[in-house]
């Protein structure tokens, strides 16, 4: 306002804004559909916190199980597929960290702008395409853990939800180009 600043604004033939033209150097579209904020920040933020707390209360659930005399009734290697799912999430939480700890950290240390953040992107792609892997160890363990016949519906119904959660997520890093080889966005 008052300024020597000016913004344009772009109507398709309904008259709606589809465009803010505010610089020489970008263009600003209104998104719409799956790249809505309004869609992708509950979803992603909803699938991260699932895999936050399977993995803080994994080892909570071991001590209830183990303190009532009470383990899970899978074989040895259904036990496999249960910890291994577990590591997928890791995985998938240490991509978003490895991503989030130096862009967090740019206000003591500049160079995370440029270069510095290279190693930090090349462990979160390796990470992240780990957990991309994972995605066949998810799919195996929902599909095994509902044909368990002694497993009850939470440990049927958790490993779905994993596996929806960590669908979305990996969704979300290869839309968001996180999962390609290259550290150009």
């Amino acid at each position: 306002m008052d300024g020597p600043d000016l913004i344009a604004f772009r109507r398709d033939e309904k008259g709606a804004v589809t465009d803010l033209l505010a610089s020489p150097v970008t263009l600003e579209q209104r998104v719409t559909g799956f790249a809505n904020k309004k869609l992708i920040l509950p979803l992603i933020g909803g699938s991260l916190a699932l895999l936050i707390a399977t993995v803080v209360l994994w080892p909570v659930a071991a001590l209830i199980r183990k303190r009532y005399a009470r383990p899970l009734p899978l074989t040895a290697g259904d036990r496999f597929l249960f910890r291994l799912s577990r590591i997928v999430c890791i995985l998938e939480i240490g991509s978003v960290g490895l991503v989030a700890l130096p862009l967090s950290r740019i206000d003591t240390n500049i160079s995370y702008i440029g270069d510095g953040l290279n190693p930090w992107l090349t462990a979160a792609h390796i990470a992240g395409w780990l957990a991309a892997g994972g995605l066949s160890v998810l799919a195996i363990a929902a599909l095994r853990f509902w044909k368990t016949p002694d497993l009850g519906w939470w440990p049927r119904v958790h490993a779905t939800l994993l596996l929806l959660a960590s669908v979305a997520f990996i969704s979300f890093s290869w839309y968001g180009h996180l999962l390609t080889p290259s550290l150009k966005f």
